[in-house]
């Protein structure tokens, strides 16, 4: 018998919602089923697989906290709910995302451009990474990065929600001062 891991996916409406991962046994030709596994549990909601094109994106602009000029597409999960999500972001040459980080880990594929990833609590462009097409970077919860693109880029981000953006300094966020509480970091919920 062969595991594979089997991936659910649902509609909620107009959206899309990964629902997480299960196993699943594949019986192999020929193989008798164990008599352990002939009562089966009571069936999952059924699974939709679904294809999303890239030029038929729909793109919106970014949450207020970040700096001006970037777009976000949500690609599968809701960032705002507790689950697996996928978001990409579009973002013009020069744009720059102050010093933050994220209660979660974040997964980063870069699509196309270039994107600079540097770590910690201060930007400066003399640090971090140049990322282009199909480089991929992981960032630890709880640590401080920021980055900037020298191009158009497109990039992709995973993680678990509830997801959140938490600049260190509060005054980096493009949210409003009322939404802020007094010296604490600036929480971005998507």
């Amino acid at each position: 018998m062969r595991r594979v891991a089997v991936c659910l996916v649902s509609l909620v409406g107009s959206t899309i919602v990964l629902g997480g991962v299960a196993l699943a046994e594949l019986q192999q030709p020929g193989q008798a089923q164990p008599a352990a596994q002939a009562q089966q549990p009571a069936a999952a909601p059924k699974a939709q697989a679904f294809t999303l094109l890239a030029d038929r994106l729909v793109w919106e602009p970014a949450p207020k906290e970040l700096p001006a000029g970037a777009e976000m597409t949500v690609l599968s999960g809701d960032p705002s709910q507790p689950g697996p999500f996928a978001i990409r972001f579009r973002v013009p040459g020069e744009y720059q995302v102050p010093a933050h980080w994220h209660p979660g880990d974040e997964m980063v594929t870069i699509i196309s451009g270039t994107f600079h990833l540097g770590m910690g609590d201060k930007f400066d462009e003399t640090q971090g990474t140049p990322l282009v097409a199909g480089d991929f970077a992981l960032i630890p919860a709880d640590v401080p990065h920021y980055g900037w693109a020298s191009e158009a880029t497109v990039l992709q981000i995973q993680g678990q929600g509830p997801w959140a953006m938490r600049f260190v300094e509060p005054s980096d966020s493009r949210r409003a001062e009322a939404d802020q509480a007094p010296g604490a970091s600036t929480p971005s919920s998507y």
